[in-house]
């Protein structure tokens, strides 16, 4: 029980917008993952047009970073797709541009996949090395495809 008091407190701490952002993660991270699993789409439609502000990484990275945790919580494990998509169509609804990058490693003779979001290149919601473990593919999968 004390687990779940601690959690509760580090939730109340958070900023308005934060606790915004991690009950509407806890909501549409299972929703992504439904969406990958079941449609088998990682494809996100046209998102909101006319920023002209120039992307906000470090908004993006905390943003990354409280998606990361939720879906820690909300769903299975190997998750990166769904929480790259919902941080993606978080990121695109607040006129964030972001990318969808999926890339490949070559693991014991395994092949692996794993999927980040890209804000103005600099990953978000992953090492910043992440495109050096995993070769990405060239073209980034953009909110637009």
């Amino acid at each position: 029980m004390n687990s779940w008091r601690r959690k509760a407190g580090r939730f109340h701490e958070l900023d308005g917008p934060s606790r915004r952002l991690v009950l509407g993660s806890a909501v549409l991270l299972p929703l992504f993952w439904l969406r990958v699993k079941v449609l088998g789409q990682c494809t996100l439609g046209p998102g909101r047009v006319g920023s002209t502000l120039a992307p906000q990484v470090d908004a993006a990275v905390r943003m990354g970073q409280l998606v990361n945790r939720v879906a820690h919580y909300v769903l299975p494990p190997d998750n990166c797709l769904s929480r790259s998509l919902c941080l993606q169509w978080l990121l695109r609804r607040r006129g964030i541009p972001a990318d969808l990058r999926l890339g490949v490693q070559l693991d014991a003779g395994q092949l692996q996949a794993h999927a980040w979001v890209e804000v103005a290149g600099h990953p978000v919601n992953d090492a910043q090395d992440v495109a050096e473990r995993f070769l990405p593919f060239e073209q980034p999968l953009s909110a637009q495809a």
